[in-house]
């Protein structure tokens, strides 16, 4: 059992990869998402200084800005990144749910059936903005919090 409930989370995240891959150009680049790829691809004291005038967090054009110098500039190349980050946010929220019993471990294969035919998620997979970037980080703070606040406190007996 516990070796499921190592193994079902990277399981979990690698079936999201590669079913949402093949669909990762299907459509043309839109929206704002020519937005973050032009200054991805402008000099980097550029980007950031026009980031800081408006309403978007650099960080995701940082990145975006070295994945396209090592990957180049195509459809497939500037939206995998954030294919690859809503994939490790499926993986932390499904080792969140292995920390808790059986039953609940259920219910984290139904939480999964339903956010891979998600339209929501969907959007945020295959578009080269920092909305996938953010659920990442968000879900893998929060399960961080728990692991130090929740999970190690119950195993200590002494700590007030």
């Amino acid at each position: 059992m516990r070796k499921f409930r190592t193994f079902l989370p990277w399981l979990a995240a690698i079936i999201f990869l590669l079913l949402k891959i093949s669909f990762i150009d299907v459509h043309d680049l839109a929206i704002d998402e020519p937005f973050s790829v032009y200054l991805a691809q402008q000099d980097i004291v550029v980007f950031v200084d026009a980031l800081l005038k408006g309403n978007n967090p650099p960080l995701y054009e940082v990145l975006l800005s070295f994945w396209i110098n090592i990957f180049g500039v195509n459809i497939f190349s500037v939206r995998l990144p954030s294919l690859i980050f809503a994939s490790l946010a499926i993986l932390y929220l499904l080792k969140l749910f292995s920390k808790f019993e059986y039953k609940q471990m259920l219910y984290a294969l139904l939480f999964f059936t339903v956010l891979l035919f998600s339209n929501y998620l969907q959007c945020f997979t295959f578009e080269a903005r920092s909305y996938a970037l953010l659920l990442f980080l968000s879900v893998a703070s929060f399960y961080h919090f728990l692991q130090v606040v929740v999970f190690r406190v119950n195993t200590k007996s002494n700590f007030i």
